[in-house]
């Protein structure tokens, strides 16, 4: 057998390297594959986790504010069962139950058993208006926290369940299977919870917990595992889902390292299962990533478009609408409760100013009276005492002037009686004198009454941006502007300040404590309208509030 022959010429050169190359292809075909589920599984993961943390985070936040409820209920009420009947809410989302405990951690009223719970530990140093979250304890066979807030001489604590508290974040739409365990870690690594799956120690623990907010395979005693964790907003607690590699995989993949074997049939059945996985995998999983991203945008019907693919990836799909679906009530409960908070908020303010109009202004105009006849009788007998009370005569009528304008602030009049036009020019020149700069005021239209909702909303929206002028601006010149149109009414606030850099969302100033700017929003939302923010380093600010006038928000 002659090496220079044709059939070892063929063999050596053509069929030998051929078949390395196509050995070649198919290794790597296997390992870029198993990469690309490797990313989809730790992206859908990940995504996952966070959504589960920010509905985790919502939770807490809905807690907190009905506990601070409560406690205003405390401080004004005649006792803690007639502020419990009054906000019956809180009974049901304290499943550990609330309790009404003495600055210094003496418990009156409780219900569910307070005996070994470390309240005290909680409220210690704890200031008027705030609110405190414990770390967590053991209380039988759960993990629970205690809330706390602080309002009058009184301070309100309400215990919750982590389980509960975790599975109501998850709700009926959660990835919680068989495999996949749901860990709650917090800040030192102890795990605070878990759902499903085999209890155990959780891989990110010590160290680890610095990787929230990241999904990779790590390896674990029984195998690889997907593991995405995300951080719980202003708790330190990192939520933390694991899914076993195996139960993603498919053992056909392992099998395929044997390709030399078969090789032309199983290069052909790759591309076979590339094609079927391109189709009904890869395409439908980049659907649903598109819809994800739609969701984020705030658009919760992307998630209800049928996606084509495997039953996994369908199922996927309705997992993520009914969560999308959750998410939305959520978002909807929560503005009505911002409305009704709103509403109680103006209401208090009413109730503020009627009594400085019946009882404080009255006081200081009787008193200055009195003072004026004192100078008077003073003149004749004692001029230079008469002068002593002089200075007294206007410093009253300072003091009843602040109490007008803190009057005006609280409620405004102005509105009431003679619209939103002249009420936002009365603001506009109060707003001048106290924040030091001139600010312009201009109407274009015809000015039109507005429901009363809807005009006290615009005017508290300039209220609020007039203020940050002032107090953040550095402006030398502010302008106020009314644009009535037939279909709208166009609300302008601009400054010549400095100016911000803007985040992507305005929902983002929460998490830099920007709670006006997200006030404002609000707001403009529940009028039925939207808020529109402009700036940039150097260029001052405008907040540009648009409302629709339908016959809904005309007088």
């Amino acid at each position: 057998m002659r090496l220079d022959g044709l059939r070892l010429q063929l063999l050596g050169l053509v069929i030998l390297p051929f078949s390395l190359v196509l050995l070649a292809v198919s290794i790597a075909g296997v390992v870029v594959h198993e990469e690309a589920m490797r990313t989809l599984v730790t992206d859908r993961d990940l995504r996952v986790a966070r959504t589960a943390a920010a509905a985790l985070d919502h939770a807490l936040q809905s807690r907190r504010s009905t506990l601070d409820a409560f406690a205003m209920r405390l401080s004004t009420s005649s006792g803690f069962a007639s502020a419990l009947e009054a906000e019956a809410q809180a009974a049901l989302l304290f499943d550990g139950g609330l309790a009404e405990v003495t600055p210094d951690g003496r418990i009156v009223a409780s219900t569910g058993g307070w005996a070994d719970r470390p309240a005290g530990l909680l409220i210690d140093g704890l200031a008027e208006g705030e609110g405190a979250l414990s770390a967590s304890f053991r209380e039988g066979n759960a993990w629970m926290i205690l809330v706390a807030q602080r309002e009058g001489g009184m301070v309100a604590v309400g215990a919750l369940s982590l389980d509960g508290l975790l599975r109501e974040a998850l709700g009926s739409g959660s990835p919680i299977t068989g495999s996949t365990t749901l860990t709650l870690l917090d800040s030192s690594g102890a795990v605070l919870a878990q759902l499903a799956g085999t209890p155990g120690e959780h891989p990110l623990t010590g160290e680890g917990v610095s990787e929230a907010g990241q999904a990779a395979v790590m390896a674990g005693p029984e195998g690889p595992r997907v593991v995405a964790a995300s951080p719980v907003a202003d708790t330190g607690w990192v939520l933390v889902i694991e899914e076993p590699w195996e139960h993603i995989t498919s053992p056909a993949l392992d099998l395929s390292l044997v390709a030399p074997l078969v090789l032309i049939p199983a290069f052909l059945l790759t591309l076979v299962g590339l094609g079927f996985g391109a189709r009904r995998v890869i395409a439908p999983l980049r659907q649903l990533e598109q819809q994800a991203g739609r969701l984020a945008e705030g658009d919760y019907s992307a998630a209800r478009t049928p996606v084509n693919g495997i039953a996994e990836v369908r199922h996927l799909q309705l997992t993520m609408a009914r969560m999308a679906d959750r998410i939305h009530n959520a978002q909807r409960a929560l503005q009505s409760y911002i409305g009704a908070i709103t509403r109680a908020q103006e209401d208090e303010r009413r109730r503020l100013a009627r009594e400085l109009h019946d009882e404080t202004i009255q006081d200081l105009i009787a008193l200055d009276q009195r003072l004026q006849m004192l100078a008077m009788d003073l003149r004749e007998t004692d001029p230079s005492r008469a002068s002593e009370v002089e200075n007294l005569h206007r410093a009253a009528n300072g003091a009843i002037e602040e109490v007008r304008r803190m009057m005006r602030a609280l409620r405004p009049t102005y509105l009431e009686e003679l619209g939103l036009s002249p009420a936002l020019e009365m603001l506009a020149r109060d707003a001048s004198q106290e924040i030091g700069i001139p600010v312009s005021f201009h109407v274009e239209g015809q000015s039109l009454r507005l429901a009363p909702e809807a005009e006290l909303a615009l005017y508290r929206i300039v209220q609020q941006a007039l203020s940050n002028i002032g107090r953040h601006a550095e402006a030398t010149q502010a302008w106020v502007s009314l644009d009535f149109r037939p279909e709208r009414l166009t609300t302008v606030v601009r400054d010549d300040g400095r100016g911000f850099a803007l985040p992507g969302r305005l929902t983002d100033f929460i998490a830099k404590s920007h709670f006006g700017l997200m006030g404002m929003k609000e707001r403009a939302e529940l009028a039925g309208g939207s808020l529109a923010l402009e700036s940039s380093p150097g260029s001052g600010t405008v907040v540009r509030v648009d409302l629709p006038l339908d016959p809904a928000y005309k007088a």
